[in-house]
């Protein structure tokens, strides 16, 4: 599922694979106006039995869906990993937070916050329109740990354009474009997912309910794979196929 949605640029979008289109813009995102985006969800527990190798990632972000055009994408987030069984058939499960400016690779916290199924998660991204920096706060369960990660793109010219903002789940795909949905019998939900602009412009803010909801395919087929709905500042998704 993701969301796009924007403060100053387009809509919301939530989606489950691939991004959606933008609505009409609310507000003009001016040079560095500052953006802020963030969710909160809990961690699903996952069958490492019923899908393996599989995944699911939830995160969220700036400029992941641009009609025709391929911008920087700015996110940050957390996976949870079902590997390929081992020779005894035995399957472990790893949980990973990361950030990640595209097309850079993802930049992995791999000490400083840690999480478990069950655990809330809250993610509060911070950019500014054509900046070559961000913040990601990561909380776990309302500020039992917390973690501030900056990071910025390898290439300067990979500037924010602040055309839309995200709020996702997903599965991890291959090089390939290969990748199954890991099996969540509890659905995910989104809770106070939020997005805002502020400078001189003006402010202004944005939720799911302002924007499009994409619903994710099963790999190789037209069938459903996960579906969200959407519920004002909130947004659940719910499993139904690898």
């Amino acid at each position: 599922m993701k969301f796009t949605s924007i403060l100053g640029v387009a809509a919301a979008l939530v989606s489950t694979t691939v991004l959606a289109a933008p609505t009409r813009a609310t507000h003009l995102v001016k040079r560095n106006e500052q953006l802020t985006d963030w969710a909160a969800w809990t961690v699903p527990d996952v069958d490492e039995q019923a899908v393996n190798p599989a995944s699911v990632s939830m995160w969220v972000g700036f400029d992941g869906y641009n009609e025709g055009q391929l911008l920087p994408l700015v996110q940050a987030g957390v996976d949870v990993i079902v590997l390929p069984a081992d020779e005894d058939g035995d399957v472990e499960v790893e949980y990973r937070t990361w950030t990640q400016w595209l097309p850079d690779g993802n930049n992995f916290i791999t000490d400083s916050f840690s999480f478990t199924p069950g655990d809330t998660v809250t993610i509060q991204l911070t950019t500014s329109k054509d900046s070559t920096s961000a913040t990601a706060i990561f909380t776990l369960n309302g500020g039992e740990a917390s973690h501030t990660q900056e990071f910025a793109p390898r290439d300067s010219n990979n500037k924010v354009h602040a055309q839309t903002v995200e709020w996702v789940v997903e599965r991890i795909l291959d090089s390939d474009g290969q990748g199954q949905l890991a099996k969540f019998d509890t659905p995910i939900t989104f809770t106070d997912c939020f997005a805002s602009t502020e400078g001189e412009g003006g402010a202004a803010n944005t939720t799911p309910a302002n924007g499009v909801a994409i619903d994710m395919l099963a790999t190789g087929s037209d069938d459903l794979s996960a579906s969200t709905v959407v519920n004002g500042a909130g947004l659940t998704v719910t499993w139904h196929r690898a």
